[in-house]
């Protein structure tokens, strides 16, 4: 999942704390959340794939494919 949401960032275009900005975050946790290193919050799980414009079950989806993304 950790690696699914940097890659979909990456591909969106958007910077670490582009993403922390808009759901209310620091670069710092954003960081944490793509290093697998927390386990992310469902609240913050539904922001980030409103963000990324990708279905919140493509981010828990463990086999998730960025390419396949929106």
């Amino acid at each position: 999942m950790s690696l699914f949401i940097r890659e979909v960032r990456r591909k969106r275009g958007m910077s670490q704390k582009e993403l922390a900005s808009l759901i209310g975050k620091s670069r710092g946790n954003v960081s944490r959340y793509e290093l697998g290193q927390v386990n992310i919050p469902l609240r913050m799980l539904i922001a980030i794939a409103r963000v990324l414009d990708v279905p919140i079950g493509a981010l828990v989806d463990t086999n998730g494919d960025a390419t396949k993304a929106r």
